[in-house]
């Protein structure tokens, strides 16, 4: 007479050794719909002033990706100035500490600078605001206001700046 042992090893269950009933655990496969969230990305057009020894189209258009970007933003992005790698590029606050967006309607962008306001040149921050502000379709004209509120044209056909930027 014969007997044949069949020893198996197994993965480690609830079972105890030695017990005629076995359930094997079975793991879960990974779920083939696994869900990827992808941000968007999107590119921003922002202006520099180049260099003070500048004498002729010293205005540089700098291109960059963000994940969100809308006229606020670009406004935001323009005061924390060019980035490391832009060389030779300037921003120029004219006393400003920031810009904020009041609203856009039919095509007009009316922005108020807040702190100083005061004459850069013959260039200053209007000349960056505008720019950036415009390469937004929506956006065909640009008043800026100083502090109080106040620009040199009430006109929604004409760009405007407060007398505080005039050069």
């Amino acid at each position: 007479m014969w007997m044949t042992i069949w020893l198996a090893c197994a993965p480690e269950t609830d079972v105890e050794p030695n017990s005629l009933e076995t359930k094997p655990t079975l793991e879960q496969p990974p779920s083939i719909e696994k869900v990827v969230e992808v941000k968007r990305q999107v590119e921003g057009t922002l202006f520099f002033a180049k260099s003070a020894d500048c004498t002729a189209d010293c205005v540089a258009k700098v291109t960059r990706i963000y994940s969100e970007w809308t006229p606020q933003i670009a406004l935001e992005r323009l005061y924390e100035g060019p980035e490391t790698g832009e060389k030779g590029l300037r921003f120029l606050s004219c006393g400003s500490t920031t810009a904020k967006l009041q609203s856009v309607e039919a095509g007009v962008a009316k922005v108020q600078l807040e702190g100083g306001c005061q004459g850069c040149g013959t260039l200053s921050v209007y000349d960056l605001i505008v720019p950036t502000l415009k390469s937004f379709p929506e956006i065909e004209t640009v008043q800026l206001y100083d502090a109080n509120g106040k620009s040199q044209v009430d006109d929604p056909t004409m760009d405007s700046r407060p007398a505080c930027l005039e050069p």
